[in-house]
């Protein structure tokens, strides 16, 4: 696995890899014994899920030293591993995979640049907003940027039911310097209110973004 980013903000720890190992390496790797393996094979079955399942749990084991049989997931699909203090988020795009544990409920999201956007843009992004974004000429970025933000909001606050376009808000965003920065996020529902950091930065042609449940000083 080739690291592309390794990086911790205050007392979050960022990694993103590059998936470059077959299946079967990270199955020995992981040493699954043939019940197990028959368990994750008819959980996933799709050669493409199967590689983003093995390669973060190998990254977890092997740079963070966090037993992946130890892991549990919620009703909400968060991940969590027993006696620890630490919040743990994952995703995966194209070949990366990205990871990030903190003492802040956090979220991360990868996406790889993608013309889809710009067809579902307006499920994610107010109109008045979309408007004035669509005659910038970062507007492709801007649009990543959000998707990417939104997202991992959404995975810091744990609880679904969150509407991206009424509930989700980007704020100071610089949008002449997208590809690297920092900016705030706003969860806003009916008597609850979340207040985040948010990094993100492009690596090559993908997108991350990493919120983090409070003020947090980005070097």
């Amino acid at each position: 696995m080739g690291l592309i980013l390794n990086k911790n903000i205050d007392d979050t720890a960022i990694l993103v890899w590059t998936i470059d190992q077959p299946i079967e390496w990270f199955i020995q790797e992981l040493e699954f014994s043939s019940d197990l393996l028959k368990k994750f094979q008819a959980a996933y079955s799709n050669p493409k899920s199967q590689r983003h399942w093995l390669a973060s749990r190998y990254a977890l084991k092997h740079i963070w030293g966090i037993n992946w049989q130890d892991l549990i997931r919620t009703e909400s699909r968060r991940l969590y591993w027993p006696n620890s203090k630490n919040y743990l988020s994952l995703s995966h795009s194209g070949d990366n995979i990205a990871l990030v544990k903190s003492n802040l409920k956090t979220g991360i999201d990868i996406q790889i640049e993608s013309p889809k956007l710009e067809r579902i843009a307006s499920k994610f992004i107010a109109k008045k907003d979309l408007e004035q974004f669509q005659q910038h000429p970062n507007y492709k970025d801007i649009l990543h940027i959000h998707w990417c933000s939104k997202e991992a909001m959404f995975k810091a606050y744990m609880k679904g039911q969150v509407k991206f376009i009424e509930h989700l808000h980007l704020i100071d965003l610089d949008l002449e310097n997208l590809e690297k920065g920092q900016c705030k996020g706003l969860l806003s529902k009916p008597n609850e209110q979340e207040n985040y950091s948010i990094f993100h930065q492009k690596l090559a042609n993908y997108w991350l973004a990493v919120v983090m449940h409070q003020a947090a000083t980005i070097a």
